[in-house]
């Protein structure tokens, strides 16, 4: 679930110890400023963090960045920071600047990680 009306979004959910965050759209410079301290806020309110980035139509240096500050900030704290891979266009972004092997990816989230049907997800997003 991304909304249609933006470029980019940011949805949160929290599933037993681990903070799902979802990103979604174009992950640039400009979202990484805006959904930056969001997104490094939810790393490390629980012990588990968990980016999808199944729904990121593009990704960007700006991105990688605001990603790597989420992996560091994670480390830093003893958490543990899974990716949820994205679409070969993202996924080329981490092997062309070389940073596939520092991040931990898993080809989709895992059974019982989805958002809670009961409440809607938390959600940034700018129009």
């Amino acid at each position: 679930m991304c909304a249609a009306e933006s470029t980019f979004a940011l949805y949160e959910h929290r599933a037993g110890t681990t903070t799902v965050i979802r990103l979604c759209g174009e992950i640039d410079i400009h979202a990484a400023l805006v959904l930056g301290p969001r997104a490094e806020q939810l790393t490390g309110e629980l012990p588990d963090v968990l980016v999808d980035l199944s729904a990121v139509t593009f990704l960007d240096v700006g991105g990688l960045r605001l990603l790597a500050r989420m992996r560091d900030r994670a480390q830093d704290r003893g958490l543990e920071l899974r990716f949820v891979r994205g679409t070969a266009q993202v996924m080329r972004v981490f092997r062309m600047t070389r940073q596939d092997s520092s991040y931990t990816f898993v080809d989709r989230l895992p059974p019982g990680q989805g958002e809670d049907e009961d409440r809607p997800p938390g959600l940034v997003t700018v129009p």
